[in-house]
C-alpha cells in the first residue's frame, strides 16, 4: 500500500500501485523525486510535492525504478538517482 503523507502527518491518499502516486502529482507539483539502491537488488522511490505531502515506497528492482522514474518526462528537472544531479 503506497501513502501519501500531509505535512501534518494525515494519510491524503492511498493506493495500491503507482497510479496514486501519479495522479497526486497531476493534483500537485513535483518538488523532487530521488531512487535510492536499497538492499537485494531493491529501489526505493521517494517523492516531495509541491504542496508539502510526501511519499516513500519501493520497489522489487532498483533498475526498474530507475527506468520507471526516467519516464517521467513531465518530472524533468526534478529527478534524481542516487543523489546524482537533477535530471
Amino acid at each position: 500500500m503506497i501513502e501519501i503523507v500531509a505535512p501534518d502527518g494525515a494519510v491524503m491518499h492511498r493506493s495500491k500501485n503507482l497510479r496514486g502516486v501519479l495522479d497526486h502529482a497531476r493534483r500537485s507539483w513535483i518538488e523532487e523525486a530521488v531512487a535510492y539502491p536499497a538492499p537485494e537488488g531493491r529501489g526505493v522511490l521517494q517523492v516531495i510535492y509541491g504542496d508539502g505531502c510526501t511519499c516513500h515506497t519501493e520497489f522489487a528492482s532498483y533498475e526498474v525504478l530507475c527506468g520507471w522514474l526516467r519516464a517521467r518526462c513531465s518530472w524533468a528537472g526534478s529527478r534524481r538517482i542516487a543523489g546524482s544531479q537533477c535530471f
